[in-house]
Order: C-alpha cells, then sequence, then structure tokens
C-alpha cells in the first residue's frame, strides 16, 4: 500500500511541487502568466505556486488515508485504542472536530477535481455544439445561396434589355397573297 511506503506520494508531491514551479517559470517566460494584485499578488511567485499545487493535490489523498486509517480503529470500538489514556474530556471534542477536517479535507478536493471535470466536460460540449451549429447554418446558407442562383438563372429572360418593347408578333399568314389587285 502506498501510505506504508511513502515513496509513490513523495514522488507524486516532488512532480507536483516542481512541475507547479515550472509551469509558472515557463509561462512568465512567455509572458503567458497573469500578475495578480493586491492580496492575490503571492501567486505571482513561483515557490508560492508549487507550494500549493501538491497540497491541493494530495489533500484528497492524505485525507483518505487518515480516514482507512482511522476506520480500521473504529471497527475495533477500544475507545482507549481510538483515543488513547484520556485525562482532559475536551480532547474528545478536539478529536471529533480533526476527524471532520479531516473527512472535509477529503470530500472538497474530490468536489474541486469532479466541478473542474464536469466543467470542461461542458466547456468542450459547448465547443462540439457551436461547431456543430456554425456548421449546419454555413451549410443551409449555402444551399439557400445555391437554389437563389439556380432560381435566378431559370427564370432570367433571353432578352438582354428588360425595358425593350416586346417583340412583334409574327404574320399568322406566313404566304401573304403576292399581288392584291384591283379586282378584289
Amino acid at each position: 500500500m502506498p501510505w506504508r511506503t511513502g515513496r509513490p506520494i513523495a514522488i507524486l508531491h516532488t512532480f507536483f511541487y516542481y512541475g507547479g514551479f515550472l509551469a509558472v517559470v515557463l509561462l512568465k517566460a512567455a509572458g503567458r502568466y497573469p500578475q495578480h494584485a493586491g492580496a492575490a499578488a503571492t501567486w505571482n511567485k513561483a515557490s508560492f505556486v508549487g507550494w500549493h499545487v501538491p497540497n491541493i493535490v494530495h489533500g484528497g489523498i492524505y485525507g483518505w488515508i487518515a480516514l482507512c486509517l482511522a476506520w480500521e480503529l473504529w471497527l475495533t470500538g477500544d475507545a482507549k485504542l481510538i483515543w488513547g489514556p484520556i485525562t482532559q474530556h475536551a480532547a474528545v471534542d478536539v478529536g471529533t472536530w480533526f476527524m471532520v477536517f479531516v473527512c472535509m479535507d477529503t470530500v472538497l478536493p474530490i468536489l474541486l477535481t469532479l466541478t473542474l471535470a464536469l466543467a470542461l466536460a461542458l466547456a468542450l460540449a459547448l465547443a462540439l455544439t457551436l461547431t456543430l451549429t456554425l456548421t449546419l447554418a454555413l451549410a443551409l446558407a449555402l444551399a439557400l445561396a445555391l437554389a437563389l442562383a439556380l432560381a435566378l438563372t431559370l427564370t432570367h429572360n433571353s432578352n438582354p434589355n428588360p425595358n425593350a418593347d416586346p417583340e412583334p408578333s409574327p404574320n399568322p399568314n406566313p404566304y401573304p397573297d403576292p399581288d392584291p389587285g384591283p379586282d378584289m
């Protein structure tokens, strides 16, 4: 189990500390790191970010380990094993507060992780929806433009001057009498 050896947690802690530290240094070098003002100005330091990132990530892990160990003790039901020799009963209240703190320190990072995952999924779904909507809108606009062009082509008049008089109608008798004389 990783909490018995401590090596995996130490490796993760080192990775997250130096990873956060390095990310801030690289973002600052690229000019992409936002400058914070006021009380948040401490986040401008790479060491401050490097110190908090592992604590944020490992809060849930350490809390889970503490709850698993406490659960093993609670299953025994032995008050002296759970609480030790109590000479001051206020220690029970402090222990209760501490377990609530550990429980919340376990739950909050898990909720934060789930919230960030949900936000990322929603952002991705919104981006895909917008992409599909724009694609469909462009396809519809193209179809309408082609239909309009086809309709204009089919209804186009062959007369190049639409304001000119219409052509005279042809003579109904194509073979007129060549010599209409006075005898008629």
